[in-house]
């Protein structure tokens, strides 16, 4: 359960509950290429997650934590 699982079985869920975020998939059929989830911001900030070696649950924590981060500041 790794990147693929996060992308097929935790993606939909995230895009369902949050439908003014556009989610984009590229998939990199090149050899040696490491998965990567790259979260860019509304302000420009761009903050990545490497998924090599990673369940789908961490992934989804690490994406949970990079995405909120900042908002209980100025909640």
């Amino acid at each position: 359960m790794n990147c693929r699982y996060f992308v097929r079985e935790n993606m939909p869920r995230l895009q369902y509950n949050n439908p003014a975020i556009k989610f984009d998939v590229q998939k990199v059929k090149e050899a040696g290429v490491a998965p990567e989830l790259t979260i860019e911001c509304a302000n420009n900030d761009i903050k990545k997650i490497s998924c090599s070696r990673i369940q789908s649950a961490e992934i989804c924590k690490q994406f949970l934590v990079a995405t909120t981060e900042g908002s209980a500041a100025s909640a």
